[in-house]
């Protein structure tokens, strides 16, 4: 995951699809480094460090916003984002 995020990285001045890509690995990659926080802790016989059970999406949330953007073209990603800046600018977000 780590090298796919400087992959990306490397080649976000390309086009805005590698932007979108740098969004959803670096929430991958945190996503990954709490689980792995978490297992070291338990091996340890440790609670989780507080701030990586805060991290992320609340479990009910992650399954409406994968449903809401699963099976999405980036074309379809992009035009909901720019509605919802547009939403976030006019303050009707």
């Amino acid at each position: 995951m780590e090298e796919l995020h400087d992959d990306i990285k490397m080649h976000l001045d390309l086009d805005r699809e590698s932007q979108a890509l740098m969004v959803v690995c670096d929430w991958e990659l945190g996503e990954a480094r709490k689980r792995d926080a978490v297992d070291r802790a338990r091996v340890r016989g440790e609670e989780p460090p507080r701030e990586v059970e805060e991290r992320g999406l609340h479990a009910s949330i992650e399954g409406d916003v994968k449903n809401l953007l699963e099976g999405k073209t980036s074309t379809e990603l992009e035009e909901m984002q720019n509605q919802i800046e547009s939403q976030m600018r006019s303050g009707t977000a």
